[in-house]
């Protein structure tokens, strides 16, 4: 608390004292916290080694490898950033690296539409990681470890002729 009281823009002294108030199930200094971070983070973006769109690329190739029986249930959404609905739900932390939601889309799509949708935060994977390898491994935990959860009757058989082969630009 000192310190967010001597450096008010300190989002990462925000964010600890944010974590720190939902370990004692403060839920509403929790959320004070962490809407502050949300604020001072998106006035002041993180320097990434990615730009989006390669980080995106990234991501998607990602999927195709550790998701493919998986993506007819499960879409995979790259964003910078959450948006502040994210504050709406305990624990609200802008600085999560992915979420889990229900796929809500009002586009027509061909064919069934996805059932979940995973949200991977491009800023907040960067800010988290300090490598490129490090990066690598965040992404390929999250697809595994979300991968675990799709009901085995949702897995669907991969086509390899509609997998773009990995060394091929997406």
């Amino acid at each position: 608390t000192r310190l967010t009281e001597k450096e008010p823009h300190h989002a990462d002294a925000h964010f600890y004292l944010g974590v720190a108030h939902e370990s004692r199930g403060n839920k509403e200094a929790t959320h004070a916290a962490f809407s502050l971070v949300y604020k001072l983070d998106t006035q002041n973006p993180p320097q990434c080694r990615y730009r989006f769109d390669p980080f995106r690329r990234l991501v998607e190739q990602l999927a195709r490898t550790y998701l493919s029986d998986a993506l007819g249930y499960l879409s995979v959404v790259v964003e910078p950033y959450p948006d502040e609905q994210v504050l709406q739900t305990f624990p609200h932390d802008p600085r999560r690296v992915s979420i889990l939601t229900e796929h809500h889309s009002f586009l027509p799509s061909i064919g069934p539409k996805p059932r979940k949708r995973l949200t991977i935060y491009h800023w907040n994977i960067e800010r988290l990681c300090f490598s490129d390898e490090e990066i690598l491994l965040e992404v390929k935990q999250i697809l595994q470890e979300e991968a675990s959860y799709v009901p085995k009757d949702s897995l669907r058989k991969a086509d390899p002729t509609t997998q773009p082969p990995l060394s091929q630009p997406l």
